[in-house]
């Protein structure tokens, strides 16, 4: 179901990720008079600002002030989207149009695609069949500003995050049929239609929705990379316009992880609340967040009676702080993590120190410790910290490349040419520098690879491999790679 994410998200992040999207298509489905808010069990407002919003000094953002500038708008074009994507996507129409969103992504194949083994005449008609939608989709995006209220609880529902990941694919497939057809305009169109939507996720997004943005935008560039740049009828002024576009939409999702990390936290709070009021059980809770069913492991100890909620609070809200001043950080590596990783090493060790003294206790005196205990649960609460901020990583290196290798093309174009170096192509765009990899901080590097350039990063590891070999997503030691295709028609 998180087809797109897999290819550049670790297995581990989707103890947030594949529990949340599965979860939410299997449970409940948007109403049209929902508008967007997907109902949570408990019945509360899904855009209500939580009773414990507020009542700490050490919270680490205003819960109230941040919720209330991302409620429901009144122009919101969030229901617009929902409208169109029923029209194409089962999770949230008839179970009848299912079968147009498997077609969809059995296409939007970007190998294939480039490969030349999809025939034209399937890409022509999938992509008839969902003009509509394509219609009500450019409808919506005529508004400035989209918010999705969700809830924000371990059983809140989000089937818009699957449903729009169908739309992305399309982009895809049409980027194939303007290569087919020299029609740049449908080029510009679509990568302008596929990187709003995933601008138009980030608001109020927990770090689930942060994940299915970067996928799109990832889906995105990749085509730009695989389909436009391999165009030989390119000219200057068309990558001119796609540097543009995707110009603006980096400024457009600076704040993702920050986003993220404020969302995320929120709904961590939300799930010590309902654990404290018996709401939600902590087996309950990791099942739904991805962890074993409960038929297949031991129940989770201690059990939620046993918690020393205020070590919990304290915990989440330090961690959260920390996680949070990370991501405003420059290059958002993971050397960044330190102070993070630092403390969540000293709450582990406290564990693991209070389950000795447990140990060795009388049983008839343990009941005693329980006001000592630590923070037992909050692996749980910051398990997707790291990871979001290493995708982060991955997709600002990938846009920041595909800008660079549209530098590259465009130069080739001028000079007829390689350039001498990258920062002579950068010089003539809009770039005016090389951009930097996120990895290290440095600009990125180059290479050629079997007499083809290859842009590149250092990748997770921040060790330079002279792009010789791909890292295949941390799978191998070596560098992100990223291949300017010969132009071909």
């Amino acid at each position: 179901m998180f087809s797109i994410a897999a290819s550049y998200i670790p297995t581990g992040l989707f103890f947030c990720a594949t529990a949340w999207l599965a979860h939410s298509a299997a449970i409940g489905q948007i109403t049209p008079a929902s508008a967007g808010a997907s109902p949570t069990s408990s019945g509360a407002s899904v855009d209500s600002v939580p009773a414990w919003a507020g009542q700490r000094a050490d919270e680490p953002i205003d819960v109230k002030a941040f919720l209330t500038s991302r409620a429901e708008l009144r122009d919101n074009t969030a229901p617009l989207y929902l409208s169109a994507l029923r029209l194409i996507c089962g999770d949230l129409a008839d179970p009848a149009d299912a079968p147009l969103e498997a077609e969809i992504a059995q296409l939007a194949d970007v190998e294939k695609l480039a490969a030349g083994t999809i025939a034209p005449q399937q890409i022509d008609d999938v992509l008839t069949r969902a003009a509509v939608a394509v219609d009500l989709i450019d409808t919506a995006q005529r508004k400035p500003k989209c918010v999705f209220v969700t809830g924000l609880r371990a059983d809140s529902v989000m089937p818009h995050l699957v449903a729009l990941q169908t739309v992305s694919r399309l982009a895809v497939l049409q980027l194939r049929q303007a290569e087919t057809t020299g029609d740049f305009k449908q080029t510009e169109t679509a990568v302008q239609r596929s990187l709003r939507i995933s601008s138009d996720i980030q608001p109020r997004g927990p770090v689930v929705g942060q994940l299915v943005s970067m996928a799109i935008e990832q889906k995105t560039l990749d085509s730009i990379q695989r389909l436009t740049l391999a165009d030989s009828r390119l000219t200057v002024a068309q990558v001119d316009r796609l540097m543009e576009l995707l110009q603006t939409h980096q400024r457009q999702v600076s704040e993702r992880v920050q986003e993220g990390l404020k969302v995320e936290f929120i709904c961590s709070r939300n799930c010590i609340e309902d654990l404290q009021t018996g709401r939600l059980t902590l087996d309950e809770i990791v099942e739904l967040l991805g962890g074993a069913s409960k038929s297949s492991r031991e129940p989770v100890s201690p059990g939620p009676a046993k918690l020393n909620y205020e070590a919990e609070i304290a915990a989440c809200n330090n961690l959260y702080q920390l996680a949070m001043a990370a991501a405003t950080t420059p290059v958002a590596g993971p050397i960044n993590l330190t102070e993070f990783r630092q403390e969540l090493d000293r709450h582990k060790a406290k564990i693991d120190a209070f389950q000795l003294l447990v140990a060795s206790t009388p049983p008839a005196e343990r009941t005693k410790l329980f006001g000592r205990a630590p923070a037992f649960t909050i692996g749980i609460w910051v398990s997707s910290v790291e990871p979001l901020i290493q995708a982060n990583c991955r997709t600002a290196a990938h846009l920041a490349a595909t800008q660079m290798l549209l530098a590259l093309r465009r130069y080739e174009i001028v000079h007829s040419r390689m350039p001498n170096s990258l920062q002579t192509a950068a010089a003539e765009t809009i770039l005016k520098t090389v951009p930097t990899d996120p990895f290290d901080g440095q600009p990125l590097r180059w290479t050629i690879v079997a007499g083809t350039p290859t842009v590149y990063s250092v990748g997770q590891d921040g060790k330079d491999d002279r792009g010789e070999a791909d890292w295949d997503f941390g799978r191998q030691p070596g560098d992100y790679r990223f291949v300017l295709p010969p132009p071909t028609h």
